[in-house]
């Protein structure tokens, strides 16, 4: 995958540190090197040298500011460690600030979309299960390389879940797809 970020893995980890069993990322004393002035060297050391990293939250992601560029903290943790960025790094409990490498693998948009959590918008209570007010009847459907799939139509909200259910583990989500 390409660098969309063209900060190296040496580059991060010259002015970032990672703990991988609480996730926190920690500012490195910078040398002066990095500064035009001596204040502004005196000022950033006394200031973030030691403290925690990217702590800002935007729709439940950390982020912060890396040379100048925002970025989110699970990606630059996956590039500190592992040298590269990928498609996508997938948090596999779901919890968009938990950085724990354990926590954190590389990914494509649909391995991803399938550790994705319930939309706000649902109304069944449960992933790819609607109801069909003209039939009245309740519908599943499950979406396999970027098409909706019909399961079928079902007397009760329990059946098509069942169906739901099925197919997902027929087409490897994870257990945890469409949860709250």
């Amino acid at each position: 995958m390409e660098n969309r970020h063209n900060q190296s893995q040496e580059s991060l980890l010259s002015i970032l540190s990672y703990e991988p069993e609480t996730g926190k990322l920690q500012w490195k004393h910078r040398p002066r090197s990095f500064f035009k002035a001596d204040h502004e060297f005196s000022r950033w050391n006394t200031r973030y040298s030691g403290e925690e990293a990217m702590t800002a939250r935007i729709d439940g992601y950390a982020m912060g500011t890396v040379f100048g560029k925002p970025m989110k903290a699970h990606r630059v943790i996956f590039c500190m460690v592992y040298g590269f960025w990928p498609e996508y790094v997938d948090h596999i409990n779901g919890i968009r600030h938990d950085n724990r490498l354990s926590n954190l693998r590389a990914s494509t948009k649909v391995e991803n979309g399938k550790n994705q959590k319930l939309f706000s918008s649902n109304k069944s209570g449960y992933v790819g299960v609607n109801w069909y007010k003209r039939g009245k009847k309740w519908r599943a459907f499950i979406g396999i390389n970027r098409k909706r799939v019909y399961l079928g139509q079902f007397d009760t909200k329990e059946e098509a879940v069942i169906a739901r259910e099925l197919a997902s583990k027929e087409h490897g989500f994870s257990e945890r797809h469409g949860c709250p």
